[in-house]
C-alpha cells in the first residue's frame, strides 16, 4: 500500500507495514561561516524533475538581473549529487558563487552539510515522485539544523515545520529569490528559529516504529 507517511492510522488499521526514509535521534550541531556568506544546497539526484530547471534559472537571475545585484555576493551555492548524463549544467561554470561538487564522497558531504544555511527541495509539484514518496534528504538537512526551501509537497506541509521550512507558493525562480531574501532577512535579524522538539517529535525512530 502506498500512502502518504502521515496516514498513521490507516496503515495500523489495515496492518500494513511501510517503509519510512529515516530518522533523528539527535541534531547536529552546524559550523556557518563568519563571513556573512549565505551557502545554499541542491543536492541528490538531480534531473529536470527534481527541479535542476528553476534552479538554472535562479542562478542565471540572480548573476544576470540587476534588480538582484545585492544577493550575488551574498550567497553561494553548492551542487552536489548524481546528475542525470541527459542534462547540461554547464551555463553554471560562468560564476563564481557556484561551486560543482558532483559525486562527492560521503563524509566530505556531510562536513559541507556542517556550512550550509539553506537546502533547496525543488521538485516539480505535481511530478510523480512528488505525489508518491517523500524526499528524504529533508531528513538528513533538518538533522544538521539546515533550513528548507521548498516545493509544495503534501506530508512535508503537513508536518507544520513553519520555523524550519519554507514552502513555495508559486513553483518559479521569483519565489525562490523571495525565500531566499526571507531566510536572509531573519538570519541578519537573529530572529531564524527552528522547530527541533517537533522535528524530533515526528521523526524520532520510537515514534515512527510503533506504527509498523
Amino acid at each position: 500500500m502506498c500512502t502518504n507517511i502521515k496516514n498513521y492510522k490507516l496503515i495500523k488499521k489495515y496492518n500494513k507495514k511501510f517503509i519510512y526514509y529515516g530518522s533523528i535521534k539527535k541534531f547536529i550541531p552546524n559550523n556557518l561561516l563568519d563571513d556573512d556568506k549565505i551557502l545554499i544546497l541542491f543536492s541528490g539526484t538531480i534531473n529536470k524533475v527534481t527541479g535542476l530547471d528553476i534552479f538554472i534559472e535562479l542562478v542565471h537571475q540572480i548573476n544576470i538581473d540587476d534588480n538582484y545585484m545585492f544577493l550575488r555576493d551574498k550567497v553561494h551555492f553548492y551542487v552536489t549529487g548524481n546528475l542525470d548524463r541527459r542534462d547540461d549544467i554547464s551555463s553554471l561554470l560562468n560564476y563564481s558563487n557556484v561551486s560543482l561538487k558532483l559525486n562527492l564522497p560521503y563524509n566530505d558531504y556531510l562536513n559541507l552539510l556542517s556550512n550550509v544555511n539553506l537546502a533547496f527541495n525543488l521538485r516539480i509539484p505535481n511530478s510523480y515522485i512528488n505525489n508518491t514518496t517523500f524526499p528524504s534528504k529533508i531528513i538528513e538537512y533538518l538533522r544538521h539544523n539546515i533550513h528548507v526551501i521548498s516545493s509544495k509537497n503534501e506530508d512535508l506541509e503537513s508536518f507544520k515545520f513553519y520555523n524550519s521550512v519554507f514552502i513555495m507558493k508559486k513553483y518559479d525562480s521569483h519565489e525562490l529569490i523571495k525565500l531566499i531574501v526571507e531566510y536572509i532577512t531573519l538570519y541578519q535579524s537573529g530572529n531564524l528559529k527552528f522547530d527541533h522538539d517537533k522535528i524530533k517529535s515526528i521523526f524520532c525512530a520510537d515514534n515512527i516504529i510503533k506504527y509498523i
